[in-house]
């Protein structure tokens, strides 16, 4: 009898593994709760126009998208935050802001075959929309490292970036960031790095209120972090994790986004990758 197979980038839980999948996701919705986030659901299956304004390129090519049976085109959720913005300014538009909401769910993108990455991977994220400034930064990066202690990773450091690192630089100077130039929290950059924190005081208030709350041992600079900038507009992070720098974790601020959906909110967000988490916590004990 042939064996039935999985499609590549998905998988089965047998019941251990379901469990600890259940384990860790409630650490981490214990942590949101705490801290006063509310959960919102989107579904699966969303009209492609619907989320595709909001996506960049690289998005809108891995988005897996058919044709329903009434002819218009859909696609499987590729990103939540995408999905939650439309929510916001759909359903939640009269609402008082600040809104804090978060969210645990599947996002299914084309599978990378290069980079190894899932087909579907479950995350749990939250969104705080309605509110900007350094201090709501700093808010959400410490809730996000709150969030990965929680789920028992010890090895593990978050690097930190803003889109300004990299916009109207010269050519000759991002090249130097894209290459990856690494800088400790309170060092000095050694290629141009004072004078972009002395510009940016929004970061810089950011990373003293990190240093202030013990913090700042998981943080570093990075002025090389680059996510899509169709998406992004301000401060940008990534939780690394063990001596390999996989990354279980990213967000960033966005407050363009919500404006393709009618609402000018500003915003800022994370999406922690759970499937991630778990393979690393399997490495932890090796």
């Amino acid at each position: 009898m042939k064996t039935a197979q999985t499609p590549v980038g998905v998988t089965d839980l047998i019941p251990e593994e379901a469990s600890e999948y259940t384990v860790i996701i409630g650490k981490v919705v214990t942590v949101l709760t705490k801290n006063k986030y509310e959960l919102v659901r989107t579904p699966t299956i969303e009209y492609y126009d619907s989320l595709s304004n909001g996506m960049g390129p690289n998005l809108q090519k891995k988005a897996i998208k058919f044709v329903d049976t009434s002819g218009k085109v859909v696609t499987l959720r590729p990103d939540n935050t995408l999905a939650v913005a439309r929510l916001v300014a759909t359903r939640l538009q009269d609402r008082k802001r600040p809104l804090k909401l978060y969210y645990g769910a599947p996002v299914f993108r084309t599978p990378d075959p290069l980079t190894n990455q899932d087909t579907e991977r479950f995350q749990v994220g939250l969104e705080y929309i309605g509110k900007d400034g350094p201090k709501v930064d700093a808010e959400i990066i410490k809730i996000l490292i709150d969030s990965i202690k929680a789920t028992g990773i010890k090895d593990f450091g978050i690097d930190i970036g803003h889109v300004d690192f990299v916009k109207g630089l010269s050519k000759a100077k991002k090249d130097a960031l894209i290459q990856g130039n690494y800088v400790a929290l309170g060092e000095i950059p050694k290629r141009g790095g004072k004078e972009l924190l002395t510009k940016n005081k929004n970061l810089k208030t950011c990373l003293t209120s990190l240093k202030k709350d013990g913090y700042d041992k998981y943080v570093t600079i990075n002025k090389g972090l680059v996510k899509d900038l169709h998406y992004y507009t301000g401060i940008i992070f990534d939780v690394y994790v063990g001596k390999t720098k996989v990354s279980v974790a990213s967000g960033g601020r966005y407050d363009n986004l919500l404006s393709k959906y009618g609402d000018a909110s500003p915003a800022i967000g994370f999406a922690i990758n759970i499937n991630r988490v778990i393979r690393e916590l399997a490495e932890q004990v090796k």
